[in-house]
């Protein structure tokens, strides 16, 4: 736009130069001047260009395809702009135009000669004419000021015009270079896309070496843990196995528990029905012996009865009465018999039913025992399950173990994560630190870009022999920085390596791919402060071009000039490779920093080392001490085991040997009370075989007797028909003794000796008769008797069967409560071995507990301590958070300080560039200057009349010269400025160093209290871990305790159980006892009795005998009335034996009734052995006499049958 107004100005002006060649070349000078300065303006400024070329390329990218339509729309809208001000300006000088030309006087070039004026008429006043010269000196200064404008725009067109050229010749290489480069970045690109993919292949490589390597590292421990995994996995299912089974079991045991409930209440009831059972037990052994008492007292009415019946018979007979008084009396007799026979049947009866009761009690006494031992089995199944229980714990604690076991993996993961984590902190230190020595070094270049400015400053050959020197220093420390950049290469692929494990490290820990993010959003941050760097370093070119430039106003010759632009190349080259060494100088001081802070970490880990390798020794030593005690306790512990085995051994033994005399004892003690029973049995079955042979005796005897009295029968019927043959023999010979007393009465005295003999003989028949039919009874009585005897003898032998099923019953309880008895005995001695060495081991337990209580107590006092200088750290870390803060602060100001100080930089760096740009148009314009110079120089003795133009030119030199005297002026006073600026920047970062080193300090100091807090932490919680540990050891101990103090408990009760139950059967066999004894004495009081009745009764028949002796008869009897007396006192002698044999024989019949209870036989027996044999002796000597009897019965019936006929003749 401004090149456009300009052109206005001499394009309007054209018309009005004067005519002439002059005029026309200055005309087309200026304009070239102008165009030149014009062209240098517009193209001086690359915004202003735009570029055409993109539309020939076939293939651009969209970024750059919007950057140039963005460009297109500004240039678009900037030509609007500027067409609209030419529009205004045309607009504004055609106005001027017109009115300059209304107000012009006619020029004097086209007025008309004086020859030609006709009009001489009108002459102009004087007040016009000087109005009209005041305009001329106006418009003629407004010329000189236009023509000089004109000079200064033409020259400015001639140098825009070289500028021009030389933009076009340096376009046209550029476009050469452009075109090479694009063809080289082509290749480049292709090349550079297989570099990339070949660089990510090697990295790949790398990294995957290293991952095989690590690989191969870890497989061992993934086989272990593979291992690991697999075992608890199989412990997992055997878990949940032993799980399963245990709920099963479980269940099983509560079934049982509520069985054994259960059986407990049925256990209860039946010892109640026990007790109630004994009750009426007791009951039925009073009612027994109440009946036996009245049983007794009715046989001894019975034989009271029969005696006196006897007594009555015998009445009877005396009296002589009728027949049928004999009859009534037999059926009396019969019936009282009967009586007795159904009251013994009766009683017999009830004791049968007794006897069942008592079978029902002790089948209810053996399900009882039944019940006892499923209660014992119980037991066992219950200690069985507590013992299940105790493994489950175990397993359970096991568990638990290896829970622990993962929670300190975990614990150990999340240590590395910390660990990570401050390796990525490091990182970004050295990623600052990295930034903060790219500002430095920015700085240092920008120090070396002054220095560059003062040398140039210095003449050109001091200059090129000290660039010539630096250069040679540059490629000195080139070839130093090349074999550090091969080193710093090295460490930055083993960096990479490092930083890849890391990586690997962060991939694995999930928790810190948020951190990943961050570091990437800084990374980017850094590239992009990267590229403001680049930007920097653009602009530091651009000042170093700027130099070049100053370079070239300060050389004014050519040589010179071809000099610098050969050095500016060498300066070029120099500049990239400084760039390149910058960049290996800057990657060698980040690997510096990175292995700085690795050497820092290592030295604090170093130290750390140092004193955990110190602590270590100490706890080696401690260790070897303890290891040397340890040693000594085990050889203490193996020694005591050895004797505490011996010990238990011999206990054992011992305890089984006792066992085993227990056992014998008990098994003495059972033979001596199955010798004692067998005995007793033995004893009574001897008595039964005895009795049963005394009975089969006497059923014998009874037999023979039986045969005899049929005998004696058929005798007495012939007696009788002998007798009935001497009666008719008698009646004659008595008729013949009356035909003869008729004649002989001396004979009177014998008749009345026959009359009295033939009363006793009548007398004797009737007696031989009673005698026959008392017989008979007797008989039917033995027959009775025999037949109840069989029938007791049948039941005595079902009984006998059934006590023997009993004794083997028994027997076999016995056996199984021996073998019992011996298990649980081998139980105890084992529970008090058990017990025994629990007891040592708790008391052991107990001194180990006393132990580490101590030990408790004093790491209770470190912990105090501890936590005192914990909390003394965290004081001190509060004070240091709070400098901290107060640093931070302090920070934060002066990073706000440092970014108005940036700001500041930035904007005289702005008014630099700028400075720069009117300084480089300066320059242009004194180039331009210059040339023209030498074309006016040329000119000179063509152009002599335009001296003035020069003179005028030479003045604008001058204010120029003095221009940029000021500018150089102002631009050491900028300089100075930015020197300042500079120190008080240098000695703001050296604070701002000094500061970090500060917080690094602190930092440090930070991360050591941070460690020693770790280490701390982790003591305290080793220390937590084994408190747990001891408090779980110290819980299952009480809970063993607990346990064993419960089964010692239950032994206890079982004990006292089993005490009672002893206590029991004492009392039992106590009562027994006395019951015994009291049966006994009844038994002995009840024979005393009898004895004394049956004395008595002897009493009164030998009272009754004595009383019926016959009277003294006459003394003139007959011969035959002695002998019958002597024959009836041998008669009376066998009744009164027969009378005792008859009261015998109930104590026969007694006592199969006796037998029936075991005990009241074998007591009896004793008592008939101890006490008089009187009885028994009188019994068997009237049992032996009975033969004797039965010979003499001839006589006996021949004397009743004579008596009988001696009645008969009386009643006659």
């Amino acid at each position: 736009s401004c090149g456009r107004q300009d052109t206005g100005s001499p394009v309007a002006c054209f018309g009005q130069w004067p005519p002439g060649s002059d005029g026309l070349e200055k005309c087309t000078l200026q304009l070239k001047l102008f165009l030149n300065i014009t062209v240098e303006v517009v193209t001086h400024n690359q915004e202003n260009v735009f570029d055409l070329q993109w539309l020939e390329l076939p293939d651009m990218a969209p970024e750059e395809l919007e950057s140039l339509s963005r460009n297109m729309v500004f240039h678009l809208k900037r030509l609007i702009d500027e067409r609209d001000e030419c529009t205004e300006v045309i607009v504004d000088l055609t106005q001027e135009r017109d009115y300059l030309q209304s107000q012009q006087p006619p020029s004097p070039l086209k007025a008309p000669s004086p020859d030609s004026s006709p009009n001489p008429a009108n002459p102009l006043s004087n007040e016009d004419k000087q109005h009209l010269a005041v305009e001329l000196a106006d418009t003629k200064a407004k010329l000189r000021r236009i023509r000089q404008e004109l000079e200064e725009k033409s020259e400015q067109l001639v140098d825009s015009k070289h500028e021009v050229e030389q933009l076009t010749l340096e376009l046209q290489k550029i476009k050469q270079e452009n075109i090479h480069l694009a063809s080289d970045a082509r290749s480049a690109r292709a090349y550079r896309d297989e570099l990339d993919s070949l660089r990510e292949r090697a990295n790949r490589v790398e990294r995957l070496e290293m991952e095989l390597v690590r690989c191969k590292e870890k497989l061992h421990d993934v086989d272990f843990y593979k291992a690991r995994m697999e075992e608890l996995r199989e412990d997992n299912i055997i878990l949940i196995e032993t799980k399963a089974m245990l709920e099963e079991q479980l269940t099983m045991a509560r079934a049982r528990g509520d069985k054994l409930h259960e059986l407990e209440k049925e256990n209860l009831q039946l010892k109640s029905k026990l007790h109630d059972v004994e009750l009426d037990r007791d009951t039925d052994k009073k009612r027994i012996e109440e009946l036996l008492e009245e049983n007794m007292v009715l046989e001894i009415a019975q034989k009271q009865s029969m005696n006196e019946s006897a007594h009555l018979g015998w009445e009877l007979e005396q009296l002589s009465k009728s027949t049928d008084l004999a009859d009534t009396r037999k059926s009396f007799v019969f019936e009282l018999n009967e009586c007795a026979s159904s009251r013994i049947l009766k009683l017999e009866k009830d004791n049968q039913s007794l006897q069942n009761t008592i079978q029902e009690l002790r089948d209810a006494s053996l399900t009882s025992r039944e019940s006892s031992l499923k209660f014992v089995e119980l037991e066992k199944e219950n200690q069985q399950l507590s013992k299940k229980i105790e493994k489950l714990q175990n397993q359970i604690e096991k568990e638990k173990q290896s829970n622990q076991d993962l929670e300190t993996l975990s614990e150990e993961l999340i240590k590395d994560k910390e660990q990570l984590q401050v390796i990525m902190e490091t990182l970004k230190a050295d990623k600052d630190r990295q930034i903060k020595d790219l500002k430095q070094e920015n700085d240092h270049l920008n120090q070396v870009v002054l220095s560059l400015r003062q040398r140039s400053q210095v003449s050109s050959e001091a200059r090129v022999k000290d660039i010539e020197k630096e250069n040679k220093i540059l490629h000195e420390t080139v070839t130093e920085t090349s074999s550090k950049l091969s080193k710093l290469e090295f460490e930055k692929k083993q960096l990479q390596k490092d930083f890849d494990q890391v990586k690997e490290k962060v991939e694995r820990v999930e928790e810190m791919e948020k951190e990943l993010h961050r570091l990437e959003r800084e990374n980017e941050q850094l590239t992009k402060k990267a590229a403001a760097m680049k930007i920097v370093t653009e602009k530091v070119e651009v000042l170093e071009q700027e130099n070049g430039d100053l370079e070239r106003l300060e050389n004014e010759n050519k040589a010179l000039e071809q000099e610098m632009s050969q050095l500016e190349k060498d300066k070029k080259m120099l500049e990239k490779e400084t760039k390149r060494l910058w960049q290996q100088v800057e990657l060698k001081d980040a690997i510096l920093d990175d292995s700085t802070v690795k050497l820092a970490v290592a030295e604090k880990e170093n130290k750390t080392l140092e004193k955990e390798i110190a602590r270590f020794r100490d706890s080696s030593n401690k260790l070897k001490e303890f290891e040397k005690d340890n040693k000594d306790l085990i050889k203490q512990v193996t020694i005591d085991k050895r004797t505490l085995a011996t010990l238990r051994e011999d206990l054992v033994l011992e305890k089984l040997k006792s066992q085993q005399l227990s056992s014998e004892l008990d098994k003495l003690r059972n033979g001596v009370l199955l010798s004692k029973t067998e005995s007793a049995l033995k004893t009574t079955l001897a008595v039964k075989e005895e009795k049963i042979a005394m009975l089969e005796a006497q059923v014998k005897d009874f037999l023979n007797l039986n045969q005899q009295l049929q005998n004696d029968l058929n005798m007495v019927k012939k007696d009788f028909d002998a007798l009935k043959q001497t009666q008719q023999d008698g009646q004659y010979a008595q008729k013949s003794l009356r035909y003869s007393a008729e004649k002989l009465i001396p004979n009177h005295q014998m008749n009345e000796k026959l009359e009295t003999g033939h009363r006793e003989a009548t007398m004797e028949l009737l007696k031989l008769k009673d005698r026959a039919i008392e017989l008979e009874r007797n008989n039917a009585a033995l027959h009775a008797e025999k037949q109840l005897l069989k029938e007791q003898l049948k039941h005595l032998e079902t009984q006998n069967v059934s006590f023997n099923n009993q004794i083997l019953t028994l027997q076999k309880q016995n056996v199984f409560l021996q073998e019992h008895n011996t298990a649980l005995q081998t139980q105890t001695a084992k529970l008090q071995v058990e017990n025994s060495t629990l007891s040592s081991q708790s008391a052991s337990l107990m001194a180990q507990n006393a132990l580490l209580q101590n030990q408790q107590t004093a790491k209770e006092n470190e912990n105090e301590n501890l936590l005192k200088q914990k909390e003394q750290l965290k004081a001190e870390y509060e004070s240091l958070l709070q400098d901290h803060e107060h640093l931070a602060s302090l920070h934060e100001r002066q990073s706000a300080e440092y970014e108005m100080l940036i700001n500041q930089h930035s904007c005289l760096k702005t008014l630099h560039k700028n400075l720069d740009l009117e300084h480089k148009g300066l320059g242009e314009r004194y180039n331009s200057l210059m040339k023209h110079k030498a074309e006016l120089e040329e000119l000179e003795i063509v152009l002599k009349t335009e001296r003035e133009v020069l003179q005028q030119e030479r003045r604008s030199n001058a204010i120029t010269t003095g221009e940029n005297q000021k500018l150089r002026e102002e631009l050491d006073r900028v300089n100075f400025l930015h020197n300042q600026l500079k120190a008080e920047y240098e000695g703001l970062h050296s604070h701002t160093k000094e500061l970090k080193t500060s917080l690094n300090n602190s930092q440090l100091e930070l991360n050591r209290w941070q460690a020693r807090y770790d280490e701390l932490k982790e003591q305290h919680q080793s220390m937590d871990i084994s408190l747990t540990k001891l408090d779980n050891h110290c819980e299952l101990l009480s809970r063993l305790k607990g346990n064993l103090e419960e089964e010692n408990h239950h032994l206890l009760s079982q004990i006292q159980m089993l005490s009672q139950q002893n206590q029991m059967l004492l009392e039992q066999n106590m009562e027994n006892k006395e019951q015994y004894h009291e049966e006994q004495k009844q038994y002995i009081d009840k024979l005393n009795a009898l004895r004394r009745h049956k004395e008595k009764l002897e009493e009164k028949i030998m009272d009754q005998y004595k009383f019926y002796d016959p009277t003294p008869k006459k003394k003139n009897h007959w011969i035959g009335a002695r002998a019958l007396v002597k024959l009836i006192k041998p008669k009376k002698e066998t009744r009164e034996r027969l009378k005792p044999a008859a009261e015998s024989s109930p104590w026969h019949s007694e006592s199969p009734e006796t037998v029936n209870s075991p005990s009241a036989s074998q007591k009896l027996k004793h008592q008939q052995e101890t006490q008089d044999n009187t009885s028994q002796g009188s019994n068997s000597m009237e049992e032996r006499e009975n033969p004797v009897g039965s010979s003499n019965k001839g006589k006996e019936l021949w004397e009743t049958e004579g008596e009988q006929l001696g009645r008969v003749e009386l009643l006659l």
